[in-house]
């Protein structure tokens, strides 16, 4: 199909749909209200009609250009969230904060000690224990980094001690984080809380060396032929 075919279909879609508009009544009536304004009125109407079309013209490019930039920008947010994840799942090569070993049973008497600072009644700490870490929902880090989850739960807390000791878990240790807390009102006294924080410790593996046997009985027969 040529160019002149497709210039010739357009014209006559084009004869055919102001047919249909001149043939309908409610256009009929529009065009002869609009005759029988002013002139200076009908120019106004016109510039505004004109006006508005180039508006919705400017606006079909324009939505796609925003949407293309909301893509983009969500598209770089992921990414950079992708690499966050990778380089919290791999061990770095130098100096890092993190313990070798991750003890649950060091965490909880390191946890159970640093809470004595708010001078909490025996019957307010329910338990600090460990926790399976399907409990804490997905893990947050992948191997080789080693994970344990803790549960620190208390009961009557005043708003005060709630704020304090989330505040106080959250800045507690590099390697120790607190993940979630799960907050309700106690059933015998009003406006007291009963509290769970849980919290996740992290700690990198130690890279066991592996020892040559052989090149310690050279060392050694090196040793005894020097002193003969």
């Amino acid at each position: 199909m040529g160019l002149e075919d497709i210039k010739d279909q357009a014209l006559e879609k084009f004869n055919e749909l102001k047919e249909q508009l001149d043939e309908n009544p409610h256009i009929n009536t529009i065009k002869e209200n609009y005759q029988t304004l002013p002139a200076q009125t009908q120019k106004i109407i016109a510039i505004a009609g004109v006006v508005i079309a180039a508006l919705v013209l400017m606006y079909i490019p324009y939505s796609y250009i925003s949407s293309s930039s909301d893509n983009v920008t969500t598209f770089n947010n992921n990414r950079s969230l992708i690499r966050q994840m990778f380089k919290y799942g791999q061990v770095p090569t130098g100096r890092n904060s993190l313990p070798t070993t991750s003890n649950s049973n060091s965490i909880v008497s390191q946890i159970r000690s640093s809470v004595s600072r708010f001078d909490l009644l025996p019957t307010q700490v329910v338990t600090i224990e460990e926790l399976p870490l399907k409990d804490t929902g997905k893990a947050l880090a992948k191997k080789p980094i080693l994970q344990a989850a803790i549960k620190a739960k208390f009961r009557q807390l005043n708003l005060k001690q709630v704020v304090d000791i989330g505040y106080h878990f959250k800045q507690f240790r590099n390697h120790i984080k607190l993940i979630g807390t799960e907050i309700k009102e106690d059933g015998e006294k009003k406006q007291y809380f009963n509290v769970e924080y849980k919290l996740v410790s992290y700690a990198y593996p130690m890279k066991k060396e592996k020892i040559d046997k052989g090149s310690k009985k050279k060392k050694r027969n090196k040793k005894r032929s020097k002193r003969r």
